[in-house]
């Protein structure tokens, strides 16, 4: 019964998601319809909003600017367009509008919260959205999961923390479209894959192993997993190979990789990573030393600490 929910999920996500993708192919441009890059940039203390064809010093669609001492270190953008924006100090801050004019429409923050030093975010279709958090003297390393709609100091309805759950030093943040989470956790080295209404000190169903520093990670329509890795200066792939298993496919480097951070990959397949100095564009399946297609550097130097493509 088990495989036959897992299997029933993981075709309705796939149904909205293909849904959102012809959605998208109405308005778009060549290569990657109506789909846009948006990236966290904790020195200006702004998310940009590029097209996913930009490259150079192409000027963003838009630019959202927090306030101090906002500091943006992940974004997330769910099936509506709502842009939720992670802050280093502390707090989770969410933007709505239309036509790329975005205001700020939700805040979540306060001891409530339990957010203090979160490293990643992501947004489910629905607007529900997962934190992770690297935790304090007093608290442990967690993720949490909101509810859609949160504003100001609420409790998480869900924390996935520890020592069954192998969370140590979570990085980065991936759902599926069934609604599995995919943790990267930094300390171990480790990927963990948890079913989509884990609590408390649950247990990982898939482990994968075999990198290096793990920073962020991405899980495309096709349930390939895309893992940045500050340790080798690489992105590591892996491709599904069963309902719960996935085996090692690609290692993309280059000269260029340095201190990867964010990556995720458009309806083409190219894979965008965030690199000191902007993004990187590597062609669909790539694998081993290779130059990017492309690089997009903005209009001033910039150097992403987590990206979104939408």
């Amino acid at each position: 019964m088990r495989h036959w929910w897992f299997q029933s999920r993981l075709i309705i996500g796939a149904c909205v998601l293909l849904i959102a993708v012809m959605a998208g192919c109405s308005h778009g441009q060549q290569g990657a319809p109506g789909q846009h890059l948006y990236a966290a940039i904790p020195e200006t203390g702004q998310i940009l909003v590029y097209s996913v064809t930009a490259s150079g010093s192409a000027p963003p669609l838009a630019t959202i600017k927090e306030n101090p001492p906002d500091k943006p270190i992940d974004v997330s953008v769910d099936l509506s367009g709502e842009v939720f924006v992670a802050n280093e100090n502390g707090n989770i801050r969410a933007y709505g509008g239309r036509n790329f004019h975005y205001e700020l429409i939700h805040t979540v923050e306060g001891p409530h919260t339990k957010i203090q030093h979160p490293t990643s975010i992501v947004a489910n279709i629905d607007g529900t959205f997962y934190i992770a958090d690297a935790g304090s003297a007093a608290d442990k390393p967690r993720v949490e999961w909101f509810p859609a709609g949160q504003n100001g100091n609420v409790f998480p309805n869900r924390v996935i923390s520890g020592p069954h759950t192998g969370i140590i030093s979570p990085h980065g943040l991936a759902l599926d479209g069934s609604g599995r989470l995919f943790v990267a956790d930094e300390a171990t080295n480790k990927v963990l894959v948890f079913e989509p209404e884990a609590t408390g000190d649950e247990a990982p169903v898939v482990v994968l192993t075999g990198l290096d520093s793990p920073e962020h990670l991405f899980v495309d329509q096709l349930l390939n997993i895309y893992v940045s890795n500050k340790g080798d200066n690489s992105v590591k792939v892996f491709i599904t190979t069963g309902p719960q298993s996935w085996s090692p496919s690609a290692t993309i480097t280059c000269a260029k990789m340095r201190q990867p951070a964010g990556v995720a990959a458009d309806q083409t397949g190219q894979i965008a990573v965030a690199t000191t100095g902007g993004v990187l564009f590597f062609p669909p399946n790539s694998d081993g030393q290779i130059e990017p297609a492309s690089d997009l550097r903005g209009q001033t130097p910039m150097n992403p600490a987590g990206i979104f493509i939408h």
